[in-house]
């Protein structure tokens, strides 16, 4: 029998990216940028003057989940693990929105063959520190990582490993971070606010199967029914489902339709 030679394990992707926290702390450098964003402590300041019945949602800042991070302590991977100061306690601290799309990066290639095979995945970060005009600005947006195809991401919090750890560095903070405008030293925080994307991209951060899953809401607890056709064969008078794949009915054999589904809560949807 002749002996296969020795196959060393080759990785199918490799993430290409930044170092985050040189980053930020490379807009405080800019003493312009840093005029820039201190758009979200104006927003608090007309929060807390607003009176909270006629209080408009204009920003992220209004919602809910940021008011109520600011009175809480950081808290990291371990719950236990409580740390000294509370979220957005310093006007300086930064507020992060990650962003996750995929998009077929060779165009020619896509037309003529299946666009998952050249899918490729780009991670963006949004600075909601700054103003809603100019956040999303090429030049304001941070490029956090890209991952290759061909195909899309078996799993895509393994490719977020990194920027997880970075996270936790920038909740614990960076010291020595020049202010350009007061030219003064601080410890610099940013905290991850919102993930965002499309369904296909947040079925994978949530490792959910998508909308072809029994599951397939991330929202509502609606259960998916099994795709079957009229010509299918007859089993003791039942139906043979002829595929995997399942659909929301608008009308499900329990009776429970899409307009009458309930929510799901944050703890059902982990």
């Amino acid at each position: 029998m002749r002996q296969q030679p020795h196959r060393q394990s080759v990785v199918h992707a490799e993430q290409v990216g930044c170092d985050l926290g040189a980053q930020l702390q490379a807009l405080f450098s800019n003493r312009d940028k840093v005029i820039e964003m201190r758009y979200h402590v104006k927003e608090d300041q007309r929060h807390d003057s607003d009176d909270s019945e006629q209080l408009v949602l204009n920003d992220i800042f209004d919602g809910c989940h940021y008011q109520t991070l600011q009175g809480e302590y950081v808290r990291l991977s371990d719950p236990e693990e409580v740390l000294e100061h509370r979220f957005f306690s310093d006007s300086q601290d930064i507020a992060l929105g990650l962003s996750l799309d995929g998009f077929t990066f060779y165009e020619d290639l896509g037309q003529k063959e299946s666009k998952n095979k050249y899918n490729s995945w780009a991670l963006i970060l949004i600075n909601y520190n700054l103003p809603p005009n100019q956040r999303t600005l090429q030049k304001n947006i941070i490029f956090l990582g890209f991952i290759p195809g061909p195909g899309q991401p078996k799993d895509l919090n393994s490719f977020l490993v990194s920027f997880v750890e970075e996270l936790t560095h920038l909740a614990c903070g960076i010291p020595n971070t020049y202010n350009a405008d007061t030219c003064t030293f601080f410890c610099l925080h940013a905290y991850l606010i919102i993930v965002f994307g499309d369904m296909p991209a947040i079925a994978k951060a949530m490792c959910m199967k998508g909308h072809n899953g029994m599951s397939c809401c991330r929202i509502c607890s609606i259960i998916g029914q099994k795709h079957t056709k009229a010509t299918a064969m007859q089993q003791g008078g039942q139906e043979l489902a002829i595929s995997t794949t399942y659909y929301p009915a608008l009308q499900g054999p329990d009776g429970v339709s899409v307009w009458t589904c309930q929510l799901s809560t944050h703890t059902q949807g982990l």
